[in-house]
């Protein structure tokens, strides 16, 4: 789940990319593929004005992200012997999947509605990379409607988070 995030976050950046020639910079690293979330994230600050609650769950996110993948054995409280280490262990992976799921939700969401609008036409290159990523992350997960179709639960899903939350993501200028 981390690295389709990281892809996710990837697919955005190249959509909120313009013509400019530091985001031409930008585009190579990205198809590069070399850059942290860290490094992605600062990145996206650096373009776009996200709402603060999810610029809250992202920095959790990045927060959690590198403990787990740096120093989650470090901690204290993490001890799968016991049982309450094995409550604090699941609580964390809770916390840890449900603010990834949010950022899975949101940049898709986006990248739905960038890729309806005709602004958000790309480059050959960045076009190739962007579905790349894009057919990646679908191919490789188990998806849950819900009890929808997933026609219906696209809909709504697309619906909702292109309302509710895309538009309160600004362009730096």
């Amino acid at each position: 789940m981390l690295q389709k995030i990281e892809a996710l976050l990837r697919a955005v950046l190249i959509l909120a990319t313009n013509d400019s020639e530091s985001d031409a910079n930008l585009r190579r690293l990205l198809r590069r593929d070399r850059e942290t979330m860290g490094m992605l994230l600062r990145h996206m600050n650096d373009r776009v004005e996200l709402p603060q609650d999810f610029a809250d769950t992202l920095e959790q996110l990045l927060e959690k992200r590198n403990l787990f993948v740096h120093k989650l054995f470090l901690q204290d409280w993490f001890d799968l012997k016991t049982q309450e280490g094995l409550d604090r262990a699941n609580e964390f992976m809770s916390d840890l999947l449900a603010r990834g799921s949010i950022a899975i939700r949101v940049c898709v969401g986006y990248a739905i509605a960038r890729t309806g609008d005709e602004s958000a036409s790309l480059p050959m290159e960045e076009r190739e990379a962007f579905d790349r990523i894009i057919r990646r992350i679908f191919s490789t997960a188990i998806p849950d409607f819900g009890g929808k179709t997933p026609d219906e639960y696209l809909k709504d899903f697309t619906e909702t988070v292109t309302s509710e939350f895309v538009p309160r993501i600004q362009e730096k200028t």
